[in-house]
C-alpha cells in the first residue's frame, strides 16, 4: 500500500494525526517526507526534523537519508538537499532545452524586466501552457508525460522514492 499525503505545516495538518488517522490493522513500514527547500534547504531540512522527533518517530539526520525500521522514516529535500527550490526546478532542469523551454526561457527573460518572478514556477506554468491541457498543473503535466523522470535531475529523487519502497 502506498499513500501519498500532502502536510501543510501552515494548516496545522501533522503527522501525529495523519498516523491516527490510519486504520489500526495497516503497519507503517516507510514513511518518506518529500518538501521543497524553497529558499533555505537547511531550514527545510530542519522542519520536517522537528515534526518527526515531535512526533516520536525515527528522524533522519540528513536529506535523502532513511533511520529506523517499521517505520523506516526519510526525508528528501527538493531539488538536491543543497541547493534552494523546488519541485518546479526539477521540471523546468528536466525539459531544459527542448523547443518549448527555448520559447518559454525568452518570455521568462522578458517578464523579469517588468515584475518579480518565482523563476522556476513561472516557467512551469508558462511550459504547461503549451500543453495540450493548459490549464493542467504540475501533477496533471506529470500524468501528460510532460517532465522528463529520466532525466538527471529527477534521479535523486527517484532512488529516494524507490529505497522508501524497499525496490532495487
Amino acid at each position: 500500500l502506498f499513500t501519498m499525503y500532502k502536510l501543510v505545516e501552515s494548516k496545522g495538518l501533522c503527522i501525529s494525526s495523519l498516523l491516527r488517522s490510519r486504520q489500526s490493522n495497516i503497519e507503517l513500514q516507510s514513511l518518506g517526507i518529500i518538501r521543497d527547500a524553497d529558499k533555505d534547504p537547511e531550514r527545510a531540512l530542519q522542519s520536517v526534523q522537528s515534526i518527526l522527533y515531535g512526533n516520536k518517530l525515527p528522524t533522519p539526520e540528513s536529506h535523502a537519508q532513511f533511520t529506523g525500521t517499521h517505520p523506516k522514516v526519510g526525508i528528501f529535500v527538493i531539488p538536491s538537499g543543497t541547493a534552494p527550490g523546488t519541485l518546479e526546478t526539477l521540471c523546468r532542469l528536466s525539459v531544459e532545452g527542448d523547443d518549448v523551454a527555448k520559447c518559454v526561457n525568452g518570455y521568462i527573460k522578458c517578464l523579469s524586466g517588468h515584475t518579480e518572478i518565482d523563476g522556476d514556477k513561472t516557467f512551469a506554468h508558462a511550459y504547461l501552457a503549451a500543453s495540450p491541457d493548459p490549464r493542467a498543473r504540475v501533477g496533471e503535466g506529470a500524468l501528460q508525460g510532460l517532465w522528463d523522470f529520466e532525466h538527471e535531475a529527477f534521479r535523486p529523487l527517484v532512488c529516494f522514492l524507490n529505497e522508501m519502497l524497499g525496490r532495487p
